[in-house]
């Protein structure tokens, strides 16, 4: 009786994305490893936005690459002072961008360098010998990587906006600018000067990785990519970076997407990545 449950709500739908069912401290423990709310407040969003659903509209929102961590970000972002021409290009490409975190977007990458800087150097400024597990590095050689990596994005945003004093030698602002410059400087050394160049599918794609594919030469046999993929750990359709490395092969992504139209059940639709699993056909 005390967990978590919703029946026949006035909203006239469920919705559920990896995320803390109960605020902290509410009915049982359900354990920790939770990510961010962000991917449910957008299907919550755009499911309430509408009320006439088809399999196109299911399939476009199970597609959605918006980010509300930017929506949260923008304001205080886009007025740090441009001291340099290195922040007023990266300020100029965040000011036209809509938050699509889509593989074509250079502002896009932009954003996820930009988050996995900051988000570095606040961990660093408060546990340097802990930033490393801080950012989601594994606890033992069979898990790599932990849920803390994928959580990142919301403490971060909250520092943002609040600016704690003291956090940093300097003023946030002078951080953040600090963050933008070396963001442009990485981003023009890897990639060239040519912003084209920096697009998010591009910079940060898809390699889909076969456990026999591990070692070279069977790696193309077995693998499938590099694919050019958007989304982050926030966004709907969720291809997670990695904090610590925003250009490594995304943590997760959606390993089945289906749309069911009741009633009409022969039109229901599947999407597997990759196809059968462990079928290298």
């Amino acid at each position: 009786d005390e967990m978590p449950h919703l029946a026949d709500p006035d909203s006239g739908f469920l919705a559920t994305a990896n995320n803390q069912p109960t605020p902290e401290g509410d009915g049982p423990f359900l354990g920790m490893d939770w990510i961010d709310g962000y991917r449910l407040a957008r299907i919550v969003e755009v499911l309430e936005a509408r009320h006439d659903w088809d399999l196109a509209g299911a399939q476009a929102l199970q597609m959605d690459q918006q980010s509300l961590p930017w929506r949260e970000l923008r304001e205080v972002l886009i007025a740090v002072p441009a001291g340099t021409d290195g922040i007023e290009q990266a300020l100029s490409m965040l000011r036209a961008w809509d938050g699509t975190v889509a593989a074509d977007s250079p502002a896009a990458t932009v954003f996820q360098f930009f988050l996995s800087e900051l988000d570095r150097r606040i961990v660093e400024v408060k546990a340097p010998r802990a930033a490393q597990w801080v950012l989601g590095r594994g606890v033992a050689p069979l898990f790599a990587k932990s849920m803390l990596s994928m959580r990142r994005v919301g403490h971060m945003v909250r520092l943002v906006r609040e600016q704690p004093e003291g956090w940093f030698e300097r003023p946030w602002h002078e951080e953040m600018a600090d963050v933008l410059t070396t963001v442009i400087i990485s981003l023009q050394e890897r990639y060239g000067a040519d912003p084209a160049q920096w697009a998010w599918g591009r910079v940060r794609p898809l390699t889909l990785r076969h456990s026999v594919g591990e070692q070279a030469p069977l790696d193309r046999v077995f693998n499938l990519g590099p694919i050019s993929c958007g989304g982050d750990a926030n966004t709907v359709s969720q291809a997670a970076a990695d904090p610590a490395d925003p250009t490594a092969n995304p943590l997760a992504i959606p390993s089945l997407r289906m749309v069911v139209e009741v009633g009409n059940w022969d039109e229901s639709q599947f999407a597997l990545p990759g196809g059968q699993s462990g079928n290298p056909v």
